[in-house]
């Protein structure tokens, strides 16, 4: 009984891990896609280089945060034990971080689509 629970505990972590870590990613190809923003979908490498381009033009601190985040695959407690701060706050620093970048990003996709 206990080896049956362990297991289903161990499924709901790894999926909760692989969910984590597509989200950002299936939250850009949403955005990429929807109807209002642009005329037409975006391909994988567009969509790389347009965030390459708006992480440049974010806040350092910040974009060293998302980095750390979403590319390192660091935790929120490693992150803020490594700045020292607390969890909370990373958290809400990178809210604000997501959403900065989630501006930029949109502003970048609407002036490339005029550009096209």
């Amino acid at each position: 009984m206990f080896g049956s629970w362990l297991r289903i505990v161990a499924r709901s972590a790894l999926n909760d891990c692989l969910r984590k870590k597509a989200s950002f990613w299936s939250l850009l190809q949403r955005k990429a896609a929807e109807p209002e923003t642009l005329t037409g979908a975006l391909d994988d490498d567009s969509l790389v280089a347009a965030l390459d381009i708006t992480l440049q033009q974010i806040n350092p601190e910040d974009r060293a945060l998302l980095y750390a985040k979403y590319f390192d695959g660091e935790e929120v407690k490693q992150i803020a034990a490594r700045l020292s701060i607390s969890a909370k706050a990373v958290e809400s620093r990178l809210t604000r971080s997501r959403l900065e970048l989630r501006r930029l990003l949109d502003k970048n996709l609407k002036d490339n689509e005029r550009e096209a």
